[in-house]
């Protein structure tokens, strides 16, 4: 059996028994996503030269090239961005159907897969698996933790049925008509320094003195979101100084350095309002308020089951114990 195809204004037919396989289209997504065979390879967990043989096989197979190399990137060709957002759509039914097969094989129900960044995960899960348990729901919960490019990808390929993230990520993505975004609740976040270390900072300009100090931020958190709400001749001293910066996986990682008096840092305010009330750690005033918005992000283009709805609903509920003023 043969199927023609048309693309760019030329004809390619396809011999059907050679089609590609899903490992091959994983494969593809991985290279075009990450614009290098090594590091494709690290994410779907197989060698470099496994990766390689299997684009090659694709390609030969499609009669297609899909990328051209310069030094050890590599850039998708024409035909590439067009079967990207296909074999996107591809994997993800793949993956629809192999978790309802196993649903219906084992006959568990109720089972969420939901993607967190590191500090979304610290202010969420606990309150929400409570609040569930409480309301008595039977839920078979899985919860990743990657960075927001991570958790994008894996959304697309159907590996979350949502992600709990920053709602400010949505503005940065090249095609963010693809997703829709709940919005749940607002994070404050403040800057904390030891008791110590405010005792040094005492001056009567607090922000010369802080641009002075250095910083702990989560690699998901930079300073920069929130330094253009400070006055410019703090942001001038920031970047005249070149503070030195921990960047750092984990919000609980960075507080540990700032009490131990090494670092300043931005935290949730629902991290730090017990020591800030014991007086262990010390809030910097700010004429302003810093928030960070989170919200679930979905796909447009796939509805999510009953059980995730709920949980996002739940999540909704938890606003007035989260949006601390």
């Amino acid at each position: 059996m043969y199927i023609t195809c048309g693309f760019t204004g030329f004809q390619k037919v396809i011999n059907v028994k050679k089609a590609m396989d899903l490992k091959q289209l994983q494969y593809f997504v991985a290279v075009y996503d990450y614009g290098s065979l090594l590091s494709a390879a690290k994410y779907v967990g197989v060698g470099q030269p496994a990766l390689t043989k299997s684009l090659k096989n694709l390609e030969e197979r499609l009669g297609l090239q899909l990328f051209t190399r310069h030094s050890r990137e590599l850039t998708p060709t024409t035909p590439a961005h067009d079967l990207y957002k296909r074999a996107l759509q591809v994997l993800a039914e793949a993956q629809s159907f192999q978790l309802t097969a196993e649903q219906i094989a084992t006959g568990i129900q109720g089972a969420v897969t939901m993607g967190c960044g590191p500090v979304e995960s610290d202010i969420i899960l606990l309150p929400l698996i409570e609040t569930l348990n409480a309301q008595g729901a039977d839920i078979d919960f899985e919860v990743k933790i990657e960075k927001f490019d991570k958790l994008l990808h894996g959304l697309l390929v159907y590996d979350y049925d949502f992600l709990l993230f920053d709602t400010g990520k949505l503005e940065e993505l090249a095609d963010c008509e693809r997703f829709h975004v709940t919005p749940l609740f607002k994070m404050p976040i403040d800057i904390v320094v030891s008791k110590a270390l405010h005792e040094s900072l005492k001056k009567k300009d607090l922000m010369t003195a802080l641009s002075k100090v250095k910083w702990a931020v989560t690699s998901e958190q930079p300073p920069q979101k929130f330094m253009d709400q400070f006055p410019k001749s703090f942001q001038t001293l920031i970047n005249q100084n070149g503070s030195a910066q921990y960047q750092i996986e984990s919000i609980h990682t960075c507080l540990s350095l700032v009490r131990a008096g090494l670092a300043a840092t931005f935290a949730p305010r629902i991290l730090v309002k017990d020591e800030v009330a014991s007086g262990s750690l010390v809030k910097i005033p700010l004429p302003f308020e810093l928030n960070v918005h989170i919200g679930a992000y979905q796909l447009r283009s796939r509805s999510i089951n009953f059980t995730a709805q709920k949980v996002v609903d739940t999540l909704q509920s938890l606003e007035e114990c989260i949006s601390l003023v």
